[in-house]
């Protein structure tokens, strides 16, 4: 369970930062992003979640791997809109170590 919220958790940030506004937030940049960029940030995102419906269906048996993905997006999103808006310069920080978290559990 811990794998697949952690690949929709990186999936849904990847997607945000694909957005020039939040990319400005995480990122201390006063640069934008070129649109190859927000391309490729956005096919990331929507790989990695992907990849955690994957990994919910192998772990929860695929007739209940979407709820099981519903509930770990809404809790992954959940964290990272409190994240953008109150410190978002922790969401590095964030992904680092839910990824560590995660292989650690391997």
């Amino acid at each position: 369970m811990l794998v697949a919220y952690a690949l929709t958790y990186c999936g849904f940030t990847l997607l945000a930062i694909s957005m020039n506004k939040h990319f400005r937030q995480i990122v201390p940049l006063r640069q934008n992003l070129s649109p190859t960029q927000e391309k490729w940030l956005r096919m990331a995102g929507w790989l990695l979640i992907t990849l955690g419906l994957v990994s919910a269906g192998n772990q929860f048996g695929w007739a209940n791997s979407l709820v099981a993905l519903t509930g770990l997006a809404t809790v992954s999103i959940f964290f990272l809109a409190l994240l953008l808006n109150f410190n978002p310069r922790l969401i590095p920080a964030s992904l680092l170590a839910l990824i560590l978290l995660t292989v650690a559990s391997l």
